[in-house]
């Protein structure tokens, strides 16, 4: 057997196994930091979520209190709506775009 021979079919082996231990799959490891907190891997990202929408949720609860303040009321809000919508156009309103 030529040494040449012997040195292909050394790597070709080499390059299958290197190959077949790349396509196999395996478990994904986190950051210690990720494995380490409390919530463990799987739970870790709802007090992000949380984090993010905080800021909307408090908004949304300052427009509700100044909407009571206000009195305003949303079904004659809609009222009006519907109202002004089921008038038509003004005849001097041009339709047409350029």
């Amino acid at each position: 057997m030529s040494r040449a021979g012997s040195l292909a079919r050394v790597l070709a082996r080499a390059s299958a196994a290197t190959l077949l231990a790349l396509v196999v799959p395996r478990p994904a490891a986190a950051c210690t930091w990720c494995v380490a907190s409390a919530f463990g891997d799987r739970s870790f990202n709802w007090p992000y979520l949380s984090l993010i929408l905080a800021p909307f949720m408090v908004g949304a609860a300052i427009v509700i209190v100044l909407a009571r303040s206000a009195r305003f009321d949303p079904r004659a809000f809609v009222t009006r709506l519907v109202a002004r919508d089921a008038a038509g156009d003004a005849p001097e309103t041009i339709k047409e775009t350029i």
